[in-house]
């Protein structure tokens, strides 16, 4: 068969790739459109991982059934919305995702469990550590600490982290990695080999000892992998970090490792790497919640693609036939 995959952001991309990969390991073809999409005739299917494309102007001209993902596991920021209902198909990544799904648009009922494609490698627990220290020539016997902040825009609706950066900074680590989120008003501007730009950053996460983030989804992928993690809290009063976005109701607090605000990082970050189990429960809860399939959801979103395709054309077909 012949698929076509579509996204609209380098970061999108990175969480259906693994997807497209498996199917193309598996014999099918898949074509990858820039900007517009490939004509309908010329596939059997279609992936996406942006809700742009179940939009008019494009759902029009793409090859049905679609398939479509969510490009984050967070549960903070809200990335489900009504286009999402006008694919065939969703990929969820897991529990915590589809039951959002399914309170939301109820009347929508081809949610699947797939997992999270792009958190597959991270299962596998073979460190990266030696590579990125050659890469970027950091000192073997300090930890690694990765800065990962939500974005920070003017239209941004939460506050992200990056003015968090000279405090982080100045509590010395040689080996501070900086990976700015796409969307964050200083992408642009920060240069250097320490900052992250790779959509994927899976090989950095597993060199990492510990990540200072915030309420970002790479937070749960980081998860995964066990290991301490420490949440900005730019107003120390955790109103950044309500579930779901609705002032209406209160789903509870994401909290998913040690809280400190800018300048009480010191004494959180020294507490973290000093202690790394004491929210180790925090982080298994999460894992278990978000993600279907662990290790194994790029074979399992293949499965579910090559078959809901053959169906969908011999349902299609048989319609023809009737009418």
């Amino acid at each position: 068969m012949k698929f076509q995959v579509l996204s609209d952001k380098a970061y999108q991309k990175s969480c259906i790739m693994p997807v497209a990969e498996e199917l193309k390991k598996r014999g099918n073809e898949i074509l990858e459109a820039a900007s517009e999409p490939v004509p309908a005739g010329e596939v059997d299917a279609t992936l996406i991982a942006s809700v742009k494309y179940l939009n008019p102007g494009f759902i029009d001209k793409l090859k049905r059934p679609i398939f479509s993902m969510p490009h984050t596991v967070a549960v903070v920021k809200t990335t489900l919305f009504e286009q999402h209902t006008r694919s065939d198909y969703m990929l969820m990544t897991g529990p915590v995702w589809k039951e959002r799904m399914e309170y939301v648009f109820p009347k929508y009922k081809q949610n699947l469990e797939i997992g999270y494609p792009k958190g597959d490698e991270l299962v596998s627990g073979k460190s990266t550590r030696n590579e990125v220290i050659n890469e970027l020539g950091l000192d073997p016997k300090e930890p690694i600490v990765m800065f990962a902040p939500s974005w920070d825009d003017p239209d941004a609706k939460r506050k992200g982290t990056m003015d968090a950066l000279p405090q982080i900074e100045a509590l010395g680590f040689k080996n501070l990695l900086v990976c700015p989120h796409d969307y964050d008003k200083m992408f642009n501007k920060l240069a250097g080999k320490k900052i992250i730009k790779q959509p994927n950053k899976n090989r950095y996460l597993m060199a990492a000892d510990l990540m200072i983030g915030d309420m970002s989804g790479i937070m749960i992928e980081f998860a995964i992998l066990d290991k301490p993690m420490v949440q900005i809290d730019m107003y120390g009063d955790k109103r950044m970090y309500g579930i779901w976005e609705e002032p209406s109701n209160h789903y509870g607090t994401f909290q998913i490792g040690e809280f400190a605000t800018p300048d009480s990082l010191s004494k959180a970050v020294k507490e973290a790497l000093n202690n790394p189990n004491k929210y180790k429960f925090l982080r298994d809860y999460w894992k278990w919640r978000s993600f279907y399939n662990l290790g194994s959801a790029a074979k399992a979103a293949a499965d579910a693609v090559e078959q809901l395709t053959g169906s969908y054309e011999h349902k299609a077909k048989r319609r023809f036939f009737f009418i």
